[in-house]
C-alpha cells in the first residue's frame, strides 16, 4: 500500500461536536486508513463517545503535557504540542490535519488526494465556509491567494485544519521547533519559503466558530509578535539548510 491516509486530530473536551466531525471523516476513508486522535486530558464525555463508535480505524492516544515556556498564548502552545504528538504517531503515506469541531465536505479527501498524487512533497490548503455552533453557514471565505514569504511572516493566515501533505513533507516539518506556539504558522511558512504550498480552489471543510473553541483569538504584546516571527524565520532558514545538506 502506498496510499494509506492518516487523519491526525486533536481533542480536548470536544463532546459537543466531535461525533459529527468523526463521521464526516470516516465516511471518506478506506478500510486500511486511520484516524488518530490525540487527547489532551478531556474531562467530559469525549473519550467515551469516541470509544462507542467502535471503528478499528480510530486510534486514541494521550498527549503528555510539555512545559509551556510562555504564559502568553498558552492555549495555542498546548494545542500545537498536541498536534506534534499526533503527527509523531501517523503511519500513513498521506497526512490530513483535523480539528475536533469542524465538518469535512464529502469530497475533501478525493479532491485533496487528486492533488497530492500528482505533486510530491507539498503542502495543500483549501478554502472554507464558516459555520456557527448550530452548523449554519454565516461566512464563505474568498479563495486563498499566495503571499510572498515575508508578507506571510508578517500576516500569518494559515489554517491548519485545511492542511494535508505526504510523508516526505511530514519528515520536513518534524520535529517542531521547541517553542512553537502555532503549528499552522510553522508548517505554512516552511512550505511557503520552500515554494511547496499548493492552494486548492474549493471549500473543503465547514469551519466551526463557537464560544468554546480551544484556540481563540487573543491580544498579544507587539514585542512578543516581533520576537516570535524572528524565531520562526530562524528555524525556517535552519530547517531548509539542513534539508538541503
Amino acid at each position: 500500500m502506498t496510499d494509506k491516509i492518516s487523519v491526525c486530530m486533536t481533542s480536548y473536551n470536544g463532546s459537543k461536536f466531535i461525533l459529527e466531525q468523526i463521521n464526516s471523516i470516516l465516511f471518506q476513508l478506506k478500510d486500511y486508513d486511520e484516524l488518530i486522535i490525540s487527547d489532551d486530558g478531556s474531562t467530559d464525555e469525549t473519550l467515551v463517545m469516541i470509544e462507542n463508535i467502535n471503528d478499528n480505524r480510530i486510534k486514541v492516544i494521550n498527549n503528555s503535557h510539555h512545559k509551556n515556556n510562555f504564559n502568553i498564548s498558552k492555549s495555542n502552545f498546548l494545542v500545537t504540542a498536541n498536534f506534534e504528538n499526533v503527527l509523531n504517531h501517523a503511519t500513513g503515506d498521506y497526512i490530513f490535519l483535523s480539528d475536533q469541531d469542524d465538518i469535512w465536505m464529502p469530497s475533501k479527501v478525493k479532491k485533496t488526494m487528486d492533488v497530492l498524487a500528482e505533486n510530491k512533497n507539498i503542502l495543500t490548503m483549501s478554502t472554507i465556509e464558516v459555520i456557527d455552533a448550530n452548523g449554519i453557514t454565516f461566512q464563505v471565505n474568498p479563495n486563498l491567494k499566495k503571499m510572498s514569504f515575508f508578507n506571510a511572516l508578517k500576516k500569518s493566515r494559515y489554517l491548519g485544519c485545511t492542511m494535508a501533505f505526504d510523508r516526505d513533507f511530514l519528515n520536513l516539518i518534524l520535529p517542531f521547533p521547541k517553542h512553537t506556539v502555532s503549528h499552522d504558522a510553522w508548517i505554512g511558512l516552511l512550505a511557503t519559503y520552500q515554494n511547496k504550498l499548493h492552494l486548492i480552489d474549493n471549500r473543503l471543510i465547514k469551519y466551526r466558530r463557537h464560544g468554546s473553541n480551544v484556540t481563540a483569538k487573543m491580544s498579544t504584546p507587539i514585542w512578543f509578535k516581533i520576537l516570535y516571527r524572528l524565531y520562526l524565520l530562524f528555524y525556517v532558514l535552519k530547517r531548509t539548510y539542513v534539508a538541503k545538506h
